[in-house]
Parts: C-alpha cells; sequence; structure tokens
C-alpha cells in the first residue's frame, strides 16, 4: 500500500465516525408536543410534557356513543392519556404516557402502526398508511421556530 492509500483511508474512516456521531446525538432528540394529521391536515395536538391537548379539526375525532361495546373504544374519552381519531378505515387509538405517543389500536389489515410502538423523536414518525394518519413529534426547537415566524 503507497501513503496515498493509507491517507484514504483515514480520511474516510473519520468521516464515517464524525458521521455515525453526529447521528447518534440526533436521534437522542427528544420533542415535547405530538401533531397528529389526517391528510396532511392537524387535527390533534398534544403536549406530552403534561398530556393536555388541543382539538385542531373537531370532524376527525372519534366521540364514542354510551352504547359502544368495544372497550378500548370506550376509554376514548373516559381516560386522559387515551384519545381516538378517525382514520380512513375506522378508529386510531393513541396513547400518550410520560412524554411518548404510541398508536394502541388500529383498523388496518396488518396492524403496522401498532407495531411500531411508543416514540418520542422528531426523527420517528408513526405513520398509519391505510388510514392516513399521521403523528408527528415536534422537537423544543421546531416549536421555537414556529413561534417566531
Amino acid at each position: 500500500m503507497r501513503r496515498n492509500d493509507i491517507l484514504l483511508i483515514v480520511i474516510i474512516v473519520i468521516v464515517a465516525l464524525s458521521g455515525m456521531i453526529a447521528l447518534f446525538f440526533l436521534q437522542s432528540q427528544t420533542g415535547s408536543i405530538a401533531l397528529v394529521s389526517y391528510r396532511d391536515q392537524p387535527i390533534l395536538q398534544i403536549d406530552l410534557t403534561d398530556g393536555s391537548y388541543e382539538i385542531l379539526d373537531t370532524s376527525r375525532i372519534f366521540q364514542p356513543e354510551s352504547s359502544e361495546t368495544n372497550p378500548t373504544y370506550r376509554r376514548c374519552f373516559n381516560e386522559a392519556e387515551i384519545t381516538c381519531v378517525m382514520g380512513e378505515l375506522g378508529v386510531v387509538v393513541i396513547e400518550y404516557d410520560a412524554g411518548r405517543v404510541r398508536v394502541i389500536e388500529e383498523t388496518s389489515p396488518q396492524n403496522i402502526c401498532q407495531l411500531q410502538g411508543f416514540t418520542d423523536s422528531p426523527f420517528h414518525p408513526l405513520t398509519c398508511l391505510p388510514n392516513y394518519v399521521v403523528i408527528t413529534v415536534i422537537s423544543d426547537e421546531e416549536n421555537e421556530d414556529d413561534f417566531i415566524t
């Protein structure tokens, strides 16, 4: 091996390691707001720090009737940490707890959105494609930028 080959290998290793370190720090970033959208239209904003939420579109919020037999759907507005929204195929049940959010039940062929688990990272949105529901976590820095403009 010549000297230039060794120099090239060292440069590639340094660039790769710096990229991995930057990615590690970016992934550890957490957010404080979960935004639930249906077909790119926001319907619900959940504050993950205290569990409060703001309904942005009442037409997509699921309101269970008193005769509802599904126990998960009955929990929708009886429990503070459970919220239900209407997707394309049916109800999407969202749970938020301890600064993170997940889908606990949905109507879809393979329930992939439900299998994704909890997220608190802006780099890991929950996407329920058959239902057109997306849950994105907004970081504190993004939140401040939105208020400035």
